[in-house]
């Protein structure tokens, strides 16, 4: 207890409760002295003994009672109010009287004087006909509207078919007409070139005649026929989008291949990796066997090396890069019966050691391989693609050179069951 009683909070603590109880005591004497205090304050001031004198919030409540409560109304205020609303009830009857006794008299303005001659039916037969006017009067008017909104269509029907006609009158003399003549433009042009060559042979005696001869480039009658021929087929084939793009096609290979003769030489570059297989051209007769021969059904790609047809017009429509060009250009020149044992550089499909092949594969013609890269390299500028040389081109040979393996054995496969 000692050690409790020397502990400074116990002792102020204490203290302040002797204090207290001392100040709930004289309350207690002041609230029985004083007997008219209401209970409410009795109870704030027992609370203040204990809480001290700290001000309590009043709730949201009590504060919206106390705003809405209003002073109350004494006995003659409220009689006054009463009048008020008795005169004002008065006050509007009276308004709601005057205007049906104007009403009333306004009605019976209208009526005729004589009232042996009115009856309610002559009342009745003057608003029909008052209504039946309105409606004509409606009637009219809807009329009109849809006059003037006829006018405007049948006006513009006529504009959008002038302008219709004019755009197609523009389309037959514009670029439409420079792109697929018909065969009696094509005629009268190719009578213009017969009569301008001719001409040319009779002033140098024949001389121009024999250098075309000469140079491969005659333009003799058969040639003449074939451009009759062509021409036909153009006017024949306008109203046919599938024709028009093999002709279109037809037309960019012979202009690529006429330019490709300018552009390769007999012999392939000496840059090129697969050239140093072969060193003359005794080494390219050997491989000739991979490739198609000349026939009526393939073109001369360049000098000794010959493309299908059909597959060169399908790379050219079909292809949107080098690399399309190069895969379906491929299928087209090396026959896939012949380059079963083959691969692209000669080597072998094994690194060496043990599991080394015996027999040494075939390469692929090199002279062909660039032939395919030239052309595609020609067509690459001409639609302004990304060009590729033979050793990027060498691993899309080698992954088309598989797939041609593999459709080949499954064509052999097929036939035999």
């Amino acid at each position: 207890m000692e050690a409790y009683d020397r502990d400074p909070l116990d002792i102020k603590m204490n203290q302040l409760a002797k204090e207290r109880s001392k100040e709930f005591a004289k309350l207690k004497s002041a609230q029985a002295a004083n007997s008219n205090v209401p209970a409410n304050k009795k109870r704030k001031l027992d609370s203040s003994v204990f809480y001290g004198n700290v001000p309590k919030t009043r709730n949201a409540v009590s504060k919206k009672k106390e705003d809405n409560e209003k002073p109350k109304m004494s006995e003659e205020e409220k009689t006054r109010k009463r009048i008020f609303e008795l005169n004002k009830k008065e006050a509007d009857k009276r308004n709601n009287l005057a205007i049906l006794l104007k009403s009333q008299e306004s009605k019976k303005s209208k009526v005729p004087d004589d009232d042996d001659d009115w009856s309610p039916e002559t009342d009745n037969s003057s608003m029909d006909s008052d209504i039946q006017d309105q409606r004509a009067r409606d009637s009219e008017a809807r009329k009109e509207k849809n006059d003037i909104l006829r006018n405007i269509r049948e006006t513009d029907l006529d504009a959008d078919e002038n302008s219709d006609s004019k755009r197609t009158s523009n389309e037959c003399d514009g670029p439409s007409r420079s792109k697929s003549p018909t065969k009696e433009e094509l005629m009268k042009q190719i009578e213009l070139m017969r009569k301008q060559l001719e001409s040319k042979d009779s002033k140098s005696n024949g001389s121009d005649r024999k250098k075309r001869d000469e140079s491969g480039g005659t333009k003799t009658s058969p040639l003449k026929d074939d451009k009759i021929e062509s021409s036909e087929r153009d006017s024949l084939d306008m109203h046919s989008d599938k024709d028009d793009k093999a002709v279109g096609s037809e037309r960019e290979s012979q202009n690529l291949l006429s330019d490709n003769d300018n552009s390769i030489n007999e012999k392939p570059s000496k840059g090129n990796d697969d050239v140093e297989f072969f060193a003359s051209e005794e080494d390219y007769s050997n491989l000739e066997h991979q490739l198609y021969g000349p026939s009526d059904d393939t073109t001369e790609l360049c000098h000794g090396i010959f493309i299908k047809k059909n597959d060169l017009t399908s790379a050219l429509t079909g292809s949107t890069n080098v690399n399309h060009l190069l895969r379906r250009m491929m299928v087209g020149v090396f026959n896939p019966a012949e380059i079963q044992s083959c691969t692209v550089t000669g080597q072998s499909w094994h690194a060496g050691g043990s599991e080394a092949c015996s027999l040494k594969p075939e390469p692929l013609h090199p002279k062909a391989l660039q032939a395919i890269v030239d052309f595609s390299n020609n067509v690459a500028k001409k639609k302004k693609w990304q060009k590729k040389g033979l050793e990027k081109a060498r691993p899309i040979f080698a992954v088309k050179l598989t797939e041609i393996k593999k459709s080949f054995e499954k064509k052999k496969s097929q036939k035999k069951d």
